[in-house]
């Protein structure tokens, strides 16, 4: 096999990525749910009580890992990896992003400003150019298609997505005036008024995916294989956390949005991709034990591969809800409970759900992390 490509010899489809799909769909919605419509501002007020912080550690933390890796995971799995075909599907999540951004950023704020009086062309333009997940899935394909194109080989995956770390950490102060600029340039940097996922901040996860789905895709891991990666993960992961802590660490700093030390450059790296990683293969290998055991074309797996399928429908579905939603609360300036968040983000979720299935069944740009054009049935991974 030519190891200048990412492309294996044949297409299959791994079940237990979808249902790791389906934990990151839930825990998104609840994040965004808190974040929009609870009165706990977490980049403010520190977790505190089980709820809280099981919350910021799976969907701040874990949640955003999972995404970021399942992309780059499933890059591997594409039926065309040619430099034209991820320039294409790049152009079509820049513009339906756009889309997004006007649907649930730009609109809300045009009503709030009928309402309310106050207007401001600024935050209109830069909501406009809110930099999500699907600008940062934009831009993964892009820097995809110029490796490949390079010939990059797929094993520099990884040390090229933290070399781009390291060099973001001296760049992420920079003074950007510039409107156009600072749009621009939050692509790459968290320089950008609204800059969520910078692409060099975060791009070492997706990379981890793409290494390890490489990985899966040249080689035939068995259920013993699973089962020593998950051993081997969970004792690296207890080895991790014992080792932070006996060096001082407090382990709520590795998920606390309010901690001062996740001001440190350095802190992405250190306290949150090498944990990531392990979890996943941890929760990798456990779907692979429940597969073992379930029926593959069973409800369950069923469900699993629908979200997996459809996960732009939901993604931008959820976003709409969670945006009116919003809106309607602040005209009245209403808050939440947390608690409360908790179950109206649940309730989200269940209508995203059936909203999806309900909608005809089209491919929203091609998948976020199965991209391509609907194609055969794919083979299953035993």
């Amino acid at each position: 096999m030519n190891t200048q490509s990412i492309e294996p010899k044949k297409r299959i489809r791994y079940l237990e990525l979808d249902f790791i799909k389906v934990l990151a769909i839930v825990m998104m919605i609840l994040g965004h749910a808190v974040e929009e419509l609870s009165s706990f501002d977490m980049d403010l007020v520190s977790p505190a009580g089980f709820l809280q912080n099981a919350l910021e550690f799976s969907c701040e933390y874990l949640g955003a890992a999972l995404f970021l890796f399942s992309m780059g995971f499933s890059i591997v799995f594409t039926r065309k990896t040619t430099p034209a075909e991820f320039l294409k599907r790049a152009w079509n999540l820049f513009i339906l992003a756009l889309l997004l951004n006007i649907l649930r950023i730009v609109i809300p704020r045009l009503i709030f400003s009928a309402v309310s009086g106050e207007f401001s062309a600024g935050k209109l333009f830069y909501g406009l150019f809110c930099i999500d997940i699907l600008s940062y899935a934009a831009v993964l394909y892009l820097f995809t298609a110029l490796l490949i194109k390079l010939k990059v080989p797929f094993y520099a995956y990884l040390p090229i997505g933290i070399l781009l770390r390291f060099i973001s950490v001296p760049l992420a102060g920079i003074e950007v005036g510039n409107p156009v600029l600072r749009v621009l340039l939050g692509h790459l940097l968290p320089v950008g008024e609204i800059t969520f996922f910078p692409f060099l901040n975060y791009y070492f996860y997706s990379a981890a995916g793409t290494l390890i789905g490489k990985i899966f895709a040249d080689r035939q891991i068995s259920s013993g294989t699973y089962k020593v990666i998950f051993w081997e993960s969970t004792a690296l992961l207890a080895g991790f956390f014992l080792s932070a802590k006996f060096n001082g660490f407090n382990l709520k700093d590795f998920y606390d949005l309010s901690s001062a030390s996740m001001q440190s450059p350095l802190h992405p790296m250190m306290f949150k991709f090498i944990p990531a990683v392990l979890i996943l293969l941890m929760t990798f290998s456990l779907f692979h034990r429940l597969l073992l055991s379930i029926d593959k074309d069973g409800p369950l797996c069923r469900f699993a591969k629908f979200c997996g399928v459809h996960l732009n429908t939901i993604y931008i579905v959820h976003w709409i809800l969670v945006g009116y939603l919003a809106l309607f609360m602040r005209i009245y300036e209403y808050e939440l409970s947390f608690e409360m968040t908790l179950l109206v983000g649940l309730v989200i979720t269940a209508v995203s759900l059936i909203i999806t299935r309900l909608l005809p069944d089209v491919n929203l740009s091609q998948n976020l992390f199965l991209p391509g054009k609907k194609n055969p049935p794919d083979a299953h991974h035993q």
